[in-house]
Parts: C-alpha cells; sequence; structure tokens
C-alpha cells in the first residue's frame, strides 16, 4: 500500500501544476467591436448636436464614455487594455468640446487611431470614426 501511496505523489504534483489558473481567453473581437460602437456613436452625437435635451445628450455621452472605459477595463489584451485607457483619459470633462477645441478632438482622434491599431494586430480589424477638427475652433 505504501508504495501505491508513493507512486500516485509525483503524478498529483504534475497535475496540481497543470491545474493553475490559466490565462483567461483573448476578448480581443468583443472589446474592438464594443469600442467602435461607442467611439463611433460618441461622434455622431457631437457631430449630430443635442437631438433632445441637453441633459438627456449629456447623460448619453457619459454612458458611451463608460461603454468606452467598460470595453478597456475587460479587455485580456494589455495593448488594447492601455489604449482604451487613453482614450477614455483624452475625454474632456465637457463632452461639448469635442467639437469645439481643436486639441480635444485631435487628442480623441489620435487614442482612437492607436486602438484601431492595436486591434488590427489583436486580429481584430475595426474602423473608428473621426471627429471634425477645423480652424475655425478654439485650440
Amino acid at each position: 500500500m505504501r508504495l501505491r501511496a508513493v507512486a500516485l505523489a509525483p503524478a498529483l504534483l504534475i497535475l496540481a501544476a497543470c491545474g493553475g489558473e490559466s490565462e483567461p481567453a483573448d476578448n480581443s473581437a468583443q472589446v474592438c467591436s464594443d469600442f467602435a460602437a461607442a467611439q463611433t456613436e460618441i461622434v455622431d452625437n457631437i457631430g449630430n448636436g443635442w437631438g433632445g435635451s441637453k441633459s438627456d445628450w449629456y447623460a448619453r455621452m457619459d454612458d458611451l464614455v463608460g461603454k468606452i472605459d467598460e470595453a478597456g477595463l475587460t479587455a485580456t489584451n494589455p495593448d488594447i487594455k492601455e489604449r482604451i485607457g487613453e482614450v477614455v483619459q483624452s475625454m474632456p470633462d465637457d463632452p461639448l468640446d469635442l467639437g469645439l477645441s481643436r486639441s480635444a478632438a485631435s487628442g480623441v482622434n489620435t487614442t482612437s487611431e492607436a486602438v484601431a491599431r492595436a486591434c488590427v494586430v489583436a486580429g481584430a480589424d475595426i474602423e473608428v470614426a473621426e471627429l471634425a477638427v477645423l480652424p475655425v475652433m478654439r485650440p
């Protein structure tokens, strides 16, 4: 009986080592798709204006930024996660600035393109919308 227990011990150690935590499945396609949908909707909301009450518009914009942030937080690809975080950080406190400020619009455009490039590298090709950057906008 003692021989069997000793023979099983190495097998159990090997199984225990193999049964450790595995990495989560790559969710880049879903994260990139969610990001692109919310980012495009933000650009559309800037281009289309209020489309209702001012408070509803601000609530929609906050919700969309939240969706982008959620996509980044759930990303398993560290490069995509980091780049989506940069998009969230580049969002101005007042989303109206995306339509009024060249630097705010350019910042979001640049960081969104960086996410799109990371998604392509991960095999999840997406298109992001571009905010207008006009000379008549404030800096």
